[in-house]
């Protein structure tokens, strides 16, 4: 699960014959919280470390919430790069907790989260996504993902799917 940084940055070791010379610098850490400055030395500047809460991709497909049903819409997220998400960028907004009836969410496979949503102390999780085609069959396929509480919304490492398998949402 990397986190890519790339910064620009523009120093006096970088001139070359009077010329100022752009170097970039790609980091790639399995840790959530980078601490960019101190991976690029960067003393003179104010930094803070890269965190998945605000570094997060925001999904706003409105149709991927559970109350949505369209039983002709099978929506999938097999193009989904493997990223820290949330949903609709709202508070109250998470994942389901409880297997959801079929042909919700903009699909026939809709996604759950069979574990439980992590306190702030916890922070971040493992967690695991089930897709439901029944009541009786409610994880026909999973996924294995990480979820960080961020005090007021929580963010999802997400995964590609096959197709018509879709992460869904709710609201608390």
């Amino acid at each position: 699960m990397p986190i890519f940084i790339i910064a620009a940055l523009r120093t006096p070791a970088a001139r070359i014959h009077g010329a100022k010379i752009m170097q970039f610098v790609s980091l790639v850490s399995h840790s959530r919280d980078i601490d960019a400055c101190a991976l690029l030395d960067l003393r003179e500047k104010n930094c803070e470390k890269a965190d998945v809460c605000q570094l997060n991709t925001v999904l706003h497909d409105v149709d991927r919430d559970v109350s949505h049903h369209d039983p002709e819409k099978t929506e999938c997220d097999q193009n989904l790069n493997p990223d820290w998400y949330r949903f609709l960028d709202i508070p109250g907004i998470t994942m389901p907790t409880e297997c959801p009836d079929p042909d919700k969410c903009g699909t026939s496979f809709p996604g759950w989260l069979s574990s439980s949503h992590p306190t702030v102390t916890e922070g971040e999780v493992a967690g695991t996504v089930c897709f439901s085609r029944s009541s009786d069959m409610c994880c026909h396929q999973s996924k294995n993902i990480r979820v960080k509480n961020c005090s007021s919304f929580y963010v999802y490492y997400l995964v590609p799917t096959s197709c018509p398998y879709r992460y869904c949402f709710t609201h608390n």
